[in-house]
């Protein structure tokens, strides 16, 4: 990544460094029983980033397991 040469000041930096973290920045998570039928049932019907939220996994990583328990075919098939 390339690094951008910009003064930022220290309050700016401060706020931005206590954001929360990515729920999901690693490729383990491992869904319940639980989670994959909720998934299943709501997915379709509910609205996909409340889903995700409720879930505790980012959108992307929700619309992945979906696609697999759906037997769908991801973009990148």
């Amino acid at each position: 990544m390339r690094e951008i040469k910009i003064e930022i000041d220290e309050e700016t930096l401060r706020r931005f460094q206590e954001l929360p973290d990515v729920k999901d920045s690693h490729p383990g998570w491992q869904p319940t029983p639980e989670q994959d039928a909720l998934l299943l049932r709501f997915w379709p019907i509910k609205t996909h980033r409340s889903v995700a939220k409720a879930l505790g996994v980012s959108y992307n990583t929700a619309l992945r397991r979906y696609r697999e328990l759906a037997g769908e075919k991801n973009e990148t098939d």
